[in-house]
């Protein structure tokens, strides 16, 4: 059975497990519900962790998502983020943009994982985005 796409992720609050589903903000409680063969279900998650799936697939036909980091042929990292209302891919280190083409890269982590690999010149969206987020 193919899996329908889930519109969001984010790491269950106090954990580094991602869920994916549909995001909802309820007096300041951050949620992801999801539908599965075997339940329907929410749960808390941390909010800096929140990221939109971009529903394009990288080379090897995984998902993105917003804060994802892939590598290009050269073995380059780029981000994907969303600014002016598209997804890009986003140099970590010359900070150069192209619009989003999952074909091109693959997709190696997130931006939240450890590895320092990951985050050689990514931004700290932590603190929130910029003035030009939208």
């Amino acid at each position: 059975m193919k899996q329908k796409p889930r519109p969001y992720r984010g790491h269950k609050l106090g954990t580094e497990e991602w869920t994916e589903g549909w995001y909802a903000c309820i007096d300041g409680t951050h949620w992801i519900e999801y539908e599965n063969e075997e339940c329907i279900g929410s749960e808390i998650i941390d909010p800096t962790t929140l990221g939109q799936s971009t529903l394009e697939l990288d080379k090897t036909g995984v998902i993105l998502f917003e804060d994802d980091v892939c590598s290009d042929l050269r073995g380059e990292r780029w981000l994907v983020i969303y600014k002016k209302a598209a997804f890009w891919l986003e140099n970590m280190s010359t900070k150069q943009r192209w619009l989003l083409d999952g074909s091109k890269v693959e997709k190696v982590g997130t931006m939240y994982d450890k590895a320092e690999v990951l985050y050689k010149g990514a931004p700290d969206r932590s603190a929130g985005g910029s003035d030009d987020d939208e």
